[in-house]
């Protein structure tokens, strides 16, 4: 049987917290770094939608990030076990589409933009993040355990460092503790230390 393939471009973007789930799982799977384009017909073909990320494993095949994410975190056991768990964590997972899109609407607005992105669009997000560490116990987003919620919370997290806007968050000292936790799991140290220095974004 071949192993599973996740398709995307040459960067994070919308593919990182399903290359972080599969690591996390131990799961053997193709990362397929799209390195040219356009995207070649026949890589585009395999989509629905034409677009990437794409994940084909066994007799599914699916596109959209967030279907891409509730899948994997189902299958890993990382989406709690009832009704109520998961929609409590797909919505923390969902509210880290809205640091992103403010800090790319704020990136092509120029330097007034990024200020206003700093100083007060996403402290506004990690101002809730930092609430639901804290009163969960600081290990945790929700529950006990590891869920997708907390690994897209630190992804964005880790985005912000890896823009080298960490300044954003020193005034948030659990969402600070709770990234480099994350980063120091055994069963993920290994990827983080082996990412790509030249992602494209």
């Amino acid at each position: 049987m071949s192993l599973p393939t996740l398709y995307y471009l040459n960067g994070r973007g919308r593919a990182e917290v399903s290359r972080i789930i599969l690591n996390y799982a131990g799961a053997k799977f193709n990362d397929h770094r799209i390195q040219t384009y356009p995207i070649p017909e026949d890589i585009r073909n395999l989509t629905t939608f034409g677009q990437f990320p794409n994940y084909i494993d066994a007799d599914i095949q699916l596109s959209q990030s967030i279907a891409i994410e509730t899948y994997l975190a189902n299958k890993y056991n990382l989406n709690g076990s009832n009704q109520i768990d998961q929609v409590k964590i797909l919505s923390y997972a969902l509210s880290c589409g809205d640091l992103f899109q403010a800090y790319f609407t704020s990136k092509y607005a120029g330097e007034a933009g990024m200020t206003k992105f700093r100083s007060e669009l996403a402290p506004r997000t990690i101002k809730c993040w930092e609430k639901i560490i804290s009163e969960n116990g600081g290990k945790h987003t929700y529950g006990n355990t590891l869920t997708w919620a907390d690994i897209s919370i630190f992804n964005a997290l880790d985005y912000i460092y890896y823009m080298k806007e960490q300044s954003i968050l020193e005034p948030f000292p659990a969402c600070r503790q709770f990234h480099q936790q994350i980063l120091e799991l055994p069963q993920l140290s290994a990827y983080f230390k082996s990412r790509p220095t030249d992602d494209k974004f």
